[in-house]
């Protein structure tokens, strides 16, 4: 049988869950136990839109 993932990449948060014996089961990623804090990095932009 196949396995299915579901991955949520939400704007505040990540998530990962796999789908065991018909339930999704959500995997523990990073300190937070179920979800990933949004990283990004973020430099000025210039009125051109060009960073």
């Amino acid at each position: 049988m196949d396995t299915i993932f579901g991955i949520d990449l939400g704007t505040t948060n990540s998530s990962l869950a796999v789908l065991r014996d018909g339930k999704p089961i959500v995997i523990p990623i990073d300190n937070c136990g179920a979800c990933i804090k949004q990283r990004s990095s973020h430099k000025n932009v210039e009125n051109t839109g060009s960073m």
